[in-house]
């Protein structure tokens, strides 16, 4: 009597088990995905389009603003890596304030005059005496810029030389020997970093100071300006 052979398949092999989607697998065990496509309605579309619409809308009427607002102050330049020194200078009233300035200060300063006419006044002060620490002179000052881009500034105090050296360049000053400007025998003495500056005592008692980067012949006519005081 022959043997029986009985064959049994592996899981998985094909022979005994079929894996599900393979090819000739059962139809009632195969996995099916259907994508269904959104399609958006006429109205919906619509509302979409018109809020993108809106949006363009705001961020060009934006723009707009910001150009004419640009426009109106100036303009703006672009200079990437670089100071931008095409920006116009600040405009001071120089010589205005050493006239006005005994309205705030206990003494009256000599007003410059007849200054060069291509100076441009960008800077001036006067001292609050309400507001001042303890110990800072009180001063009125003003600062030109000269037509080569140098700066050179005039200081007046009723302080006393040392004093004012002292609060204007945080340092001790070495003087070095005089100079005869604006008819009147000036000091020259050290500024900040390589300045050089002129300081003289009036016989009212004011002292004045003159310094900045500018040249000598600066120094002169920023003198001669306030020659008699």
């Amino acid at each position: 009597m022959a043997d029986a052979v009985t064959n049994q398949a592996e899981p998985g092999d094909g022979a005994g088990h079929r894996q599900p989607g393979a090819v000739g697998a059962d139809p009632s065990t195969a996995t099916v995905t259907v994508t269904t496509p959104v399609v958006l309605s006429p109205e919906v579309a619509r509302k979409r389009d018109k809020t993108f619409r809106d949006m363009l809308l705001s961020v060009g009427l934006i723009a707009v603003v910001v150009l004419l607002f640009v426009g109106l102050n100036g303009g703006f330049t672009f200079s990437p890596g670089h100071p931008d020194d095409s920006a116009p200078a600040p405009t001071a009233d120089a010589v205005g304030e050493f006239a006005k300035a005994n309205r705030m200060v206990p003494f009256k300063p000599a007003v410059p005059k007849d200054l060069p006419g291509d100076w441009h006044a960008n800077s001036a002060a006067i001292t609050n005496p309400d507001t001042v620490a303890q110990g800072t002179p009180l001063s009125v000052r003003g600062g030109w810029l000269t037509p080569g881009g140098a700066f050179i500034a005039l200081v007046a105090t009723n302080a006393e030389p040392s004093a004012l050296l002292r609060s204007e360049f945080d340092q001790a000053s070495t003087d070095a020997g005089t100079v005869k400007a604006g008819d009147a025998d000036w000091t020259v003495t050290t500024g900040v970093r390589s300045e050089v500056a002129w300081y003289r005592t009036a016989a009212d008692g004011i002292t004045y100071l003159i310094t900045g980067n500018a040249d000598e012949l600066a120094f002169r006519a920023l003198a001669a300006s306030i020659a008699g005081a």
